[in-house]
């Protein structure tokens, strides 16, 4: 369970927690929630107890865009290299935005962590793309 300053939250919902306050006392509340289900546009956060408002505050959901990106790594293998031994390439692909991604080798559909066993040149294209960036490594 959750704990603010020693004392234990209980989740109600997924809009809402409970604790207990020692009255009489000050206590300072500090919390986070999630944001990826707001919409852009203007917000109002109350802060209430007993129906007597404590605080407000406009807040502007504004979406953000990520510029970078995403980065693929491949282990496994090497640029160029040649080897009478199979391979077998390793694709991570990381970014902050969700993405799509796509690997081929030699032109057909490839999945990370397969061996190449066949001897002769051969092409790993890893394509991964999100709503404002494309990477590619090939």
């Amino acid at each position: 369970m959750p704990r603010i300053g020693g004392t234990t939250l209980t989740q109600l919902d997924m809009q809402s927690q409970s604790l207990t306050l020692a009255a009489g006392h000050s206590t300072t509340l500090t919390f986070s929630f999630a944001t990826a289900a707001l919409q852009p546009g203007s917000k109002l956060l109350v802060t209430q107890l007993d129906g007597i408002t404590y605080s407000t505050l406009m807040l502007e959901a504004v979406p953000v865009t990520d510029h970078e990106p995403p980065v693929i790594t491949v282990t496994g293998v090497s640029d160029l290299e040649l080897t009478n031994q199979s391979v077998t390439p390793v694709i991570t692909i990381t970014d902050a935005s969700a993405f799509t991604s796509s690997s081929l080798l030699d032109g057909q559909p490839f999945t990370s962590g397969t061996a190449i066993t066949a001897e002769g040149d051969h092409v790993l294209l890893v394509t991964a793309t999100t709503p404002s960036t494309t990477a590619v490594r090939r």
